[in-house]
């Protein structure tokens, strides 16, 4: 069976794994899926970052919190919508799978915010012990 690779792997998928060889369209739709995936990915996650770069062209009397908040916020009503529109895939309630989604992303942006605030803290403090002895 060595010599034969596709022939192996071909009996391995469908008796061993019990899976559906792929057909011909299938890289096709794949491909499709990938972009579609990636065109989601980058446009959601674009809009906490077009709070910093829009909003003070429209209000330049905005501080660096209050883009903050108005990031916040712009992500928090783009992830309700996005679960919202979820919810048309399973049999979640429209509102059920919006407040999931909303506190999911609020809990994983929370963590990924104090980490970063953590290892900013943790490499000041490093930096400057290492200054420290390097100029003693």
């Amino acid at each position: 069976m060595a010599k034969y690779k596709d022939f192996f792997l071909n009996l391995m998928m469908t008796e061993e794994l019990q899976l559906p060889l792929p057909d011909e369209g299938d890289h096709v739709e794949s491909l499709k899926d990938g972009i579609v995936s990636f065109l989601s990915f980058a446009t959601f996650g674009l809009l906490p970052v077009a709070a910093f770069g829009g909003f003070p062209a429209v209000f330049p009397s905005l501080g660096e919190f209050d883009l903050f908040l108005c990031s916040c916020a712009l992500t928090c009503v783009a992830l309700f919508f996005l679960g919202a529109y979820k919810a048309h895939f399973s049999d979640k309630r429209y509102l059920h799978s919006a407040a999931e989604t909303v506190l999911l992303g609020a809990v994983s942006a929370g963590v990924a915010f104090f980490l970063g605030r953590t290892v900013e803290g943790l490499v000041r403090d490093f930096s400057e012990t290492f200054q420290d002895r390097w100029q003693d």
